[in-house]
Order: C-alpha cells, then sequence, then structure tokens
C-alpha cells in the first residue's frame, strides 16, 4: 500500500490521471482495491479523482490507513 501512497502524490502532480489509458486506469483502481468490472473510460476517471481527493483530505491516521479506510468506503458504497 505504501507504493499507492507514492503512486498517488505522482497522479495528483500529474493531472488526477487524466491522460491515463483505459489499462492503466484498470490497474490503478484494481491496485487501489476499487471494483472495475463493466465500467467505462469516463467512470473509471470519476472513481480514480473520487480517490485521489479523498486520500489525503483528513490528517487522520497514516496515509496507508487512510487508504484502506477509503478502499473499504469504495466495496461498501458499491455493495449497495
Amino acid at each position: 500500500m505504501k507504493s499507492v501512497v507514492d503512486d498517488d502524490a505522482l497522479l495528483v502532480k500529474e493531472g488526477m490521471g487524466d491522460r491515463l489509458t483505459h489499462p492503466e486506469l484498470l490497474e490503478a483502481l484494481e491496485d487501489r482495491g476499487i471494483l472495475t468490472n463493466g465500467l467505462n473510460t469516463s467512470t473509471l476517471k470519476a472513481d480514480l479523482r473520487w480517490w485521489l481527493i479523498n486520500a489525503d483530505r483528513t490528517e487522520e491516521g497514516t496515509p496507508v490507513s487512510r487508504r484502506i479506510a477509503l478502499a473499504a468506503q469504495s466495496a461498501w458504497d458499491k455493495s449497495q
């Protein structure tokens, strides 16, 4: 998960993942534990943007623990 923290910082600097291809978006989201089955490119970009915005929204916990909680929230939201 530490590599995801580092990757998130790069993605934020490089336009929130807007230039990623469909396969790159799939990989990025799957690395973060976000479900991607059947989603189109624009939805994948929106999901990655949501992740990047929320991953460091709070100072509570460590960067890794915040991302674990965010992955759980994403799975919960998509199961509803």
